[in-house]
Protein backbone atom coordinates (compact mmCIF):
# COMPACT_ATOMS: atom_id res chain seq x y z
CA UNK A 1 0.00 0.00 0.00
CA UNK A 2 1.19 3.24 -0.79
CA UNK A 3 1.53 6.54 1.17
CA UNK A 4 -1.93 8.13 2.39
CA UNK A 5 -0.60 11.86 1.20
CA UNK A 6 -1.37 10.68 -2.28
CA UNK A 7 -5.48 9.88 -1.46
CA UNK A 8 -5.03 13.15 0.70
CA UNK A 9 -4.34 15.22 -2.28
CA UNK A 10 -6.92 13.68 -4.55
CA UNK A 11 -9.52 14.45 -2.24
CA UNK A 12 -8.42 17.78 -1.85
CA UNK A 13 -7.62 18.41 -5.08
CA UNK A 14 -11.29 16.91 -6.66
CA UNK A 15 -13.16 19.04 -4.07
CA UNK A 16 -11.25 22.09 -5.19
CA UNK A 17 -11.77 21.04 -8.44
CA UNK A 18 -15.72 20.92 -8.22
CA UNK A 19 -15.81 24.41 -6.18
CA UNK A 20 -14.14 26.11 -9.17
CA UNK A 21 -16.80 24.96 -11.45
CA UNK A 22 -19.56 26.84 -12.85
CA UNK A 23 -22.84 25.17 -12.13
CA UNK A 24 -23.66 24.45 -16.04
CA UNK A 25 -20.25 23.28 -16.22
CA UNK A 26 -20.63 21.09 -12.92
CA UNK A 27 -24.12 19.38 -14.45
CA UNK A 28 -22.09 18.50 -17.72
CA UNK A 29 -19.80 17.14 -15.60
CA UNK A 30 -22.28 14.83 -13.79
CA UNK A 31 -23.67 14.14 -17.23
CA UNK A 32 -20.31 12.56 -18.43
CA UNK A 33 -19.62 10.55 -15.31
CA UNK A 34 -23.47 9.39 -16.07
CA UNK A 35 -22.61 8.53 -19.72
CA UNK A 36 -19.34 6.50 -18.33
CA UNK A 37 -21.66 4.52 -16.21
CA UNK A 38 -23.67 3.30 -18.57
CA UNK A 39 -21.09 2.28 -21.01
CA UNK A 40 -19.85 0.47 -17.89
CA UNK A 41 -23.08 -1.10 -17.10
CA UNK A 42 -23.96 -2.28 -20.64
CA UNK A 43 -20.22 -4.04 -21.23
CA UNK A 44 -19.13 -5.01 -18.02
CA UNK A 45 -21.33 -7.65 -16.10
CA UNK A 46 -21.17 -10.94 -18.42
CA UNK A 47 -18.21 -11.61 -16.66
CA UNK A 48 -19.85 -11.68 -12.61
CA UNK A 49 -19.48 -14.89 -11.02
CA UNK A 50 -22.31 -17.18 -10.58
CA UNK A 51 -23.03 -18.08 -6.97
CA UNK A 52 -20.12 -15.21 -6.06
CA UNK A 53 -20.34 -15.74 -2.14
CA UNK A 54 -17.67 -13.16 0.25
CA UNK A 55 -17.76 -15.90 2.86
CA UNK A 56 -16.27 -18.20 0.65
CA UNK A 57 -13.56 -16.26 -0.10
CA UNK A 58 -14.52 -15.37 -4.30
CA UNK A 59 -12.69 -12.47 -5.51
CA UNK A 60 -15.52 -9.50 -5.88
CA UNK A 61 -15.81 -7.25 -8.68
CA UNK A 62 -13.29 -4.54 -8.74
CA UNK A 63 -15.28 -2.57 -10.54
CA UNK A 64 -14.47 1.17 -9.03
CA UNK A 65 -10.49 0.94 -9.19
CA UNK A 66 -10.53 -0.46 -13.09
CA UNK A 67 -13.55 1.34 -14.58
CA UNK A 68 -14.99 4.33 -13.01
CA UNK A 69 -11.96 6.59 -11.53
CA UNK A 70 -10.50 7.57 -14.75
CA UNK A 71 -13.54 9.42 -15.47
CA UNK A 72 -12.85 11.40 -12.12
CA UNK A 73 -9.04 11.45 -12.43
CA UNK A 74 -8.85 12.84 -16.32
CA UNK A 75 -10.43 15.85 -15.36
CA UNK A 76 -8.34 16.89 -12.71
CA UNK A 77 -5.88 18.96 -13.01
CA UNK A 78 -3.57 17.39 -11.14
CA UNK A 79 0.32 16.67 -10.85
CA UNK A 80 0.27 13.56 -9.62
CA UNK A 81 -0.07 9.91 -11.31
CA UNK A 82 -2.79 8.09 -11.44
CA UNK A 83 -1.08 4.79 -9.73
CA UNK A 84 0.23 6.59 -7.14
CA UNK A 85 -3.43 6.75 -5.54
CA UNK A 86 -3.57 3.64 -3.31
CA UNK A 87 -6.79 1.52 -3.93
CA UNK A 88 -7.97 -1.73 -2.32
CA UNK A 89 -7.41 -5.03 -5.02
CA UNK A 90 -10.00 -6.81 -3.34
CA UNK A 91 -12.70 -4.17 -3.42
CA UNK A 92 -16.01 -5.30 -2.17
CA UNK A 93 -18.12 -3.08 -4.12
CA UNK A 94 -21.54 -3.02 -2.28
CA UNK A 95 -19.47 -1.45 -0.06
CA UNK A 96 -19.29 1.83 -1.75
CA UNK A 97 -21.73 4.17 0.20
CA UNK A 98 -19.19 2.77 3.37
CA UNK A 99 -15.79 3.45 1.87
CA UNK A 100 -13.18 5.21 2.61
CA UNK A 101 -11.55 4.87 -1.02
CA UNK A 102 -10.68 7.73 -2.90
CA UNK A 103 -12.60 6.95 -5.87
CA UNK A 104 -16.22 6.42 -3.40
CA UNK A 105 -14.96 9.81 -1.71
CA UNK A 106 -14.54 11.53 -5.05
CA UNK A 107 -18.02 10.35 -6.15
CA UNK A 108 -19.75 11.29 -2.84
CA UNK A 109 -18.05 14.79 -3.09
CA UNK A 110 -19.53 15.26 -6.51
CA UNK A 111 -23.09 14.40 -5.31
CA UNK A 112 -23.21 16.38 -2.12
CA UNK A 113 -21.83 19.23 -4.60
CA UNK A 114 -25.28 18.70 -6.89
CA UNK A 115 -27.30 18.26 -3.22
CA UNK A 116 -25.70 21.90 -2.23
CA UNK A 117 -27.24 23.55 -4.88
CA UNK A 118 -30.38 22.73 -4.36
CA UNK A 119 -31.74 23.95 -7.47
CA UNK A 120 -34.37 21.85 -10.08
CA UNK A 121 -31.87 21.00 -12.49
CA UNK A 122 -29.16 20.03 -9.91
CA UNK A 123 -31.79 17.83 -8.45
CA UNK A 124 -32.24 16.25 -11.34
CA UNK A 125 -28.69 15.45 -12.80
CA UNK A 126 -28.09 14.28 -8.85
CA UNK A 127 -30.95 11.79 -9.36
CA UNK A 128 -29.68 10.80 -12.99
CA UNK A 129 -26.29 10.24 -12.05
CA UNK A 130 -26.98 8.28 -8.93
CA UNK A 131 -29.66 6.48 -10.13
CA UNK A 132 -27.34 5.35 -12.97
CA UNK A 133 -24.21 4.60 -10.39
CA UNK A 134 -27.11 2.66 -8.09
CA UNK A 135 -27.80 0.55 -11.38
CA UNK A 136 -24.10 0.11 -12.30
CA UNK A 137 -22.95 -1.11 -8.58
CA UNK A 138 -26.19 -3.71 -8.82
CA UNK A 139 -25.28 -4.77 -12.37
CA UNK A 140 -28.44 -3.17 -14.08
CA UNK A 141 -31.44 -3.64 -11.56
CA UNK A 142 -32.56 -1.62 -8.38
CA UNK A 143 -34.97 -2.55 -5.36
CA UNK A 144 -37.40 -0.14 -7.53
CA UNK A 145 -36.64 -1.51 -11.23
CA UNK A 146 -36.44 -5.48 -11.51
CA UNK A 147 -34.13 -6.71 -14.63
CA UNK A 148 -35.67 -7.80 -17.55
CA UNK A 149 -34.16 -10.13 -19.95
CA UNK A 150 -35.85 -10.75 -23.21
CA UNK A 151 -34.83 -13.97 -24.59
CA UNK A 152 -37.40 -13.12 -27.72
CA UNK A 153 -40.81 -13.64 -28.43
CA UNK A 154 -40.74 -17.72 -28.58
CA UNK A 155 -39.82 -17.44 -25.06
CA UNK A 156 -42.23 -19.78 -22.96
CA UNK A 157 -40.61 -19.98 -19.61
CA UNK A 158 -40.09 -16.86 -17.02
CA UNK A 159 -37.31 -17.31 -14.26
CA UNK A 160 -37.57 -14.97 -11.29
CA UNK A 161 -34.77 -14.86 -9.96
CA UNK A 162 -33.69 -13.28 -6.92
CA UNK A 163 -30.95 -11.65 -5.53
CA UNK A 164 -28.67 -12.94 -2.72
CA UNK A 165 -25.93 -11.12 -0.46
CA UNK A 166 -23.97 -9.97 -3.36
CA UNK A 167 -27.10 -7.43 -4.16
CA UNK A 168 -26.03 -8.40 -8.02
CA UNK A 169 -28.08 -10.36 -10.47
CA UNK A 170 -27.21 -13.94 -10.42
CA UNK A 171 -27.77 -16.67 -12.96
CA UNK A 172 -27.39 -14.89 -15.99
CA UNK A 173 -25.21 -17.22 -18.34
CA UNK A 174 -26.81 -20.29 -16.91
CA UNK A 175 -30.05 -19.75 -17.17
CA UNK A 176 -29.65 -17.81 -20.69
CA UNK A 177 -27.87 -21.15 -21.36
CA UNK A 178 -31.61 -22.89 -21.15
CA UNK A 179 -32.71 -21.41 -24.72
CA UNK A 180 -35.64 -19.27 -25.18
CA UNK A 181 -36.38 -18.39 -21.34
CA UNK A 182 -36.91 -14.95 -20.06
CA UNK A 183 -35.21 -13.73 -16.93
CA UNK A 184 -36.51 -11.39 -13.97
CA UNK A 185 -34.07 -10.26 -11.28
CA UNK A 186 -35.17 -8.84 -8.30
CA UNK A 187 -32.81 -7.75 -5.43
CA UNK A 188 -32.85 -6.80 -2.16
CA UNK A 189 -30.07 -3.65 -1.48
CA UNK A 190 -30.92 -3.76 2.30
CA UNK A 191 -29.98 -7.63 2.08
CA UNK A 192 -32.78 -8.03 4.84
CA UNK A 193 -34.63 -11.51 3.82
CA UNK A 194 -36.53 -9.25 1.68
CA UNK A 195 -38.27 -7.83 4.67
CA UNK A 196 -37.41 -4.19 3.97
CA UNK A 197 -38.42 -1.68 1.63
CA UNK A 198 -36.42 0.77 -0.38
CA UNK A 199 -36.47 3.20 2.03
CA UNK A 200 -35.56 0.69 5.18
CA UNK A 201 -39.00 0.47 6.67
CA UNK A 202 -39.96 -2.74 7.44
CA UNK A 203 -43.02 -3.08 4.85
CA UNK A 204 -40.32 -4.97 2.50
CA UNK A 205 -42.95 -8.46 2.18
CA UNK A 206 -45.75 -6.03 1.10
CA UNK A 207 -43.36 -4.21 -1.44
CA UNK A 208 -41.79 -6.74 -2.72
CA UNK A 209 -45.20 -8.73 -3.31
CA UNK A 210 -46.78 -5.77 -4.78
CA UNK A 211 -43.35 -5.53 -7.23
CA UNK A 212 -43.66 -9.15 -8.42
CA UNK A 213 -47.87 -9.03 -8.60
CA UNK A 214 -47.08 -5.64 -11.32
CA UNK A 215 -44.20 -7.27 -12.88
CA UNK A 216 -45.30 -10.98 -13.06
CA UNK A 217 -49.02 -9.58 -14.42
CA UNK A 218 -46.95 -6.99 -17.11
CA UNK A 219 -44.96 -9.91 -18.19
CA UNK A 220 -47.55 -12.29 -18.46
CA UNK A 221 -49.81 -9.61 -20.49
CA UNK A 222 -47.24 -9.41 -23.13
CA UNK A 223 -46.23 -13.24 -22.93
CA UNK A 224 -48.21 -16.85 -22.44
CA UNK A 225 -45.16 -18.54 -20.02
CA UNK A 226 -46.35 -22.47 -19.97
CA UNK A 227 -44.34 -21.96 -16.58
CA UNK A 228 -42.99 -19.55 -14.20
CA UNK A 229 -39.82 -20.65 -12.19
CA UNK A 230 -38.82 -18.74 -8.71
CA UNK A 231 -35.05 -19.01 -8.41
CA UNK A 232 -32.43 -18.11 -5.76
CA UNK A 233 -29.06 -19.10 -3.65
CA UNK A 234 -29.17 -18.43 0.18
CA UNK A 235 -31.32 -15.11 0.65
CA UNK A 236 -32.48 -15.28 -2.69
CA UNK A 237 -33.34 -18.89 -2.43
CA UNK A 238 -34.94 -17.64 0.86
CA UNK A 239 -37.18 -14.86 -0.96
CA UNK A 240 -37.78 -17.52 -4.09
CA UNK A 241 -39.30 -19.43 -1.40
CA UNK A 242 -41.58 -16.43 0.67
CA UNK A 243 -42.95 -15.58 -2.54
CA UNK A 244 -43.26 -19.38 -3.36
CA UNK A 245 -47.29 -19.18 -3.74
CA UNK A 246 -47.11 -16.75 -7.43
CA UNK A 247 -44.56 -19.34 -9.19
CA UNK A 248 -45.72 -22.52 -10.39
CA UNK A 249 -42.22 -24.54 -9.59
CA UNK A 250 -39.47 -22.86 -7.16
CA UNK A 251 -35.21 -23.84 -6.60
CA UNK A 252 -33.90 -22.42 -3.70
CA UNK A 253 -30.33 -23.29 -3.20
CA UNK A 254 -29.76 -23.53 0.51
CA UNK A 255 -32.40 -20.81 2.20
CA UNK A 256 -32.56 -19.55 5.55
CA UNK A 257 -35.51 -20.70 7.66
CA UNK A 258 -34.76 -18.09 10.25
CA UNK A 259 -33.56 -15.25 8.94
CA UNK A 260 -30.05 -14.52 10.33
CA UNK A 261 -29.99 -10.41 9.49
CA UNK A 262 -28.06 -8.65 11.99
CA UNK A 263 -29.97 -6.14 13.82
CA UNK A 264 -33.74 -7.14 12.74
CA UNK A 265 -36.12 -6.47 15.45
CA UNK A 266 -37.51 -9.88 17.04
CA UNK A 267 -41.06 -9.03 15.73
CA UNK A 268 -39.37 -9.11 12.31
CA UNK A 269 -37.59 -11.90 12.56
CA UNK A 270 -41.00 -13.89 13.89
CA UNK A 271 -43.23 -12.57 11.00
CA UNK A 272 -40.54 -13.78 8.27
CA UNK A 273 -40.51 -17.28 10.00
CA UNK A 274 -44.16 -17.29 10.17
CA UNK A 275 -44.49 -16.33 6.55
CA UNK A 276 -41.77 -18.67 5.09
CA UNK A 277 -43.77 -21.71 6.49
CA UNK A 278 -47.47 -20.43 6.02
CA UNK A 279 -46.45 -19.26 2.36
CA UNK A 280 -44.47 -22.89 1.16
CA UNK A 281 -47.39 -24.76 2.61
CA UNK A 282 -49.77 -22.58 0.58
CA UNK A 283 -47.74 -23.14 -2.20
CA UNK A 284 -47.48 -26.73 -1.85
CA UNK A 285 -51.23 -27.01 -1.16
CA UNK A 286 -51.46 -25.08 -4.49
CA UNK A 287 -49.79 -27.81 -6.34
CA UNK A 288 -46.52 -25.71 -7.05
CA UNK A 289 -43.17 -28.22 -6.92
CA UNK A 290 -40.61 -26.46 -4.39
CA UNK A 291 -36.56 -27.81 -4.72
CA UNK A 292 -34.33 -27.18 -2.39
CA UNK A 293 -30.90 -28.12 -2.91
CA UNK A 294 -28.25 -28.03 -0.11
CA UNK A 295 -24.76 -29.75 1.16
CA UNK A 296 -23.65 -30.48 4.19
CA UNK A 297 -22.40 -27.37 5.87
CA UNK A 298 -24.07 -27.81 9.36
CA UNK A 299 -25.53 -24.11 9.35
CA UNK A 300 -27.32 -25.00 5.90
CA UNK A 301 -28.79 -28.67 7.80
CA UNK A 302 -29.48 -27.04 10.38
CA UNK A 303 -32.03 -24.28 8.64
CA UNK A 304 -33.06 -26.82 5.87
CA UNK A 305 -34.26 -29.01 8.63
CA UNK A 306 -37.09 -26.61 9.50
CA UNK A 307 -38.39 -26.78 6.20
CA UNK A 308 -42.47 -28.43 5.91
CA UNK A 309 -42.73 -31.40 4.88
CA UNK A 310 -43.71 -31.71 0.62
CA UNK A 311 -40.46 -29.82 -0.15
CA UNK A 312 -38.57 -31.72 -2.55
CA UNK A 313 -34.98 -31.85 -0.19
CA UNK A 314 -31.56 -32.75 -2.76
CA UNK A 315 -28.69 -33.28 -0.84
CA UNK A 316 -25.28 -32.77 -2.51
CA UNK A 317 -22.71 -35.16 0.25
CA UNK A 318 -19.53 -33.93 -1.72
CA UNK A 319 -20.51 -30.71 -1.34
CA UNK A 320 -19.58 -29.24 2.05
CA UNK A 321 -19.81 -25.08 1.66
CA UNK A 322 -22.45 -22.94 1.31
CA UNK A 323 -21.99 -22.19 -2.13
CA UNK A 324 -23.92 -25.14 -3.83
CA UNK A 325 -24.08 -23.48 -7.10
CA UNK A 326 -20.49 -22.45 -7.89
CA UNK A 327 -19.73 -26.29 -6.40
CA UNK A 328 -22.34 -27.62 -9.15
CA UNK A 329 -20.95 -25.29 -11.78
CA UNK A 330 -17.52 -26.60 -11.27
CA UNK A 331 -18.59 -29.57 -11.79
CA UNK A 332 -20.33 -28.89 -14.97
CA UNK A 333 -24.02 -29.67 -13.77
CA UNK A 334 -25.24 -26.19 -12.82
CA UNK A 335 -27.57 -25.62 -16.35
CA UNK A 336 -29.01 -29.37 -16.01
CA UNK A 337 -29.97 -28.92 -12.31
CA UNK A 338 -31.78 -24.96 -13.04
CA UNK A 339 -33.12 -27.07 -16.30
CA UNK A 340 -34.00 -29.86 -14.13
CA UNK A 341 -37.74 -27.23 -12.91
CA UNK A 342 -38.91 -27.06 -16.42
Amino acid sequence: MKDSSSTTRFVTEFETFLVRLSHEALFAYARTCTEKLEEIRQAGFDAVNEGFNPDQGTKPINLIPDKFFPVFANQLESSFAIDDIPLREEKIVFDFFKSDNPVDIAIRALQNKLLGIGSEASMKVYIAFTNMLEKTMQGGVTAREPLFVDAGKDADVLYVIFAGMVCFPEFKKSVASLGQVDQLHILDPHRSWYMQGPGGEWDGYAYYSGILEAQLCKRKSEKHYRKICFLGNSMGGSAACLFSPMADAVLAFCPQTEAVMKDIPVEEADRYKRLLRENIEKALSAGVQITVHRGVKPTDIDQCSRLPSGVDLVVHEACSEHNVPGYLKSQGRLPEVLGSVV
